[in-house]
C-alpha cells in the first residue's frame, strides 16, 4: 500500500539556509508494532553538501547519557571524540558505522564532571564539532 504526503515547512526549507530535508513516521494504529523503528526517517539532501551533518547533541544539559545525530551522505565509518574545554580527549569512540542518511547515537556521560565537553566527529575528511555541559 502506497499513499502520497504534502509538507510545508517552517522556515520555507526552499529558501532557508537548510541543507537536508528529513521525516520522521510513526506507528499510532491501536494493537499495531513497529517491528522497525530503526528506519522511520528518511533524509534527503537540499544542497551538494558532502559528508556528514551534526546536529547539537541533546538533552543540553545531559547527566547520564547524551543523544547525537548526525546525517551522513553514505554509509562510513566515522571517529567520535569528547574532549574537556582544554583540548584534552575524555572519551575515544575509534570507529563507529554510519549508514546513509539519518543515524542517531547516544554515549554515557554520566561518568564525566561537571562541566562543557566539545562532541568531535570525523569522517570523509571532514570534521564537526559541537559542545554540550554535563550537570
Amino acid at each position: 500500500e502506497s499513499a502520497v504526503f504534502t509538507f510545508a515547512s517552517a522556515p520555507d526549507a526552499t529558501t532557508a539556509d537548510v541543507n537536508y530535508l528529513c521525516v520522521e513516521a510513526e506507528e499510532r494504529a491501536a494493537g499495531m508494532e513497529d517491528i522497525q523503528p530503526g528506519d522511520n526517517v528518511k533524509c534527503i539532501p537540499l544542497s551538494s553538501n558532502s559528508g556528514i551533518e551534526l546536529f547539537p547533541p541533546f538533552p543540553n544539559p545531559a547527566q547520564e547519557v547524551i543523544d547525537l545525530v548526525t546525517l551522513s551522505e553514505g554509509n562510513q565509518i566515522a571517529r567520535i571524540d569528547i574532549l574537556d574545554m582544554l583540548g584534552r580527549v575524555v572519551f575515544e569512540n575509534g570507529a563507529v558505522s554510519l549508514s546513509e542518511g539519518f543515524n542517531r547515537l547516544q554515549f554515557a556521560v554520566g561518568h564525566l564532571r561537571t562541566g562543557s565537553y566539545i562532541i568531535r566527529v570525523e569522517a570523509s575528511d571532514q570534521i564537526e564539532i559541537e559542545t554540550f555541559f554535563v550537570e
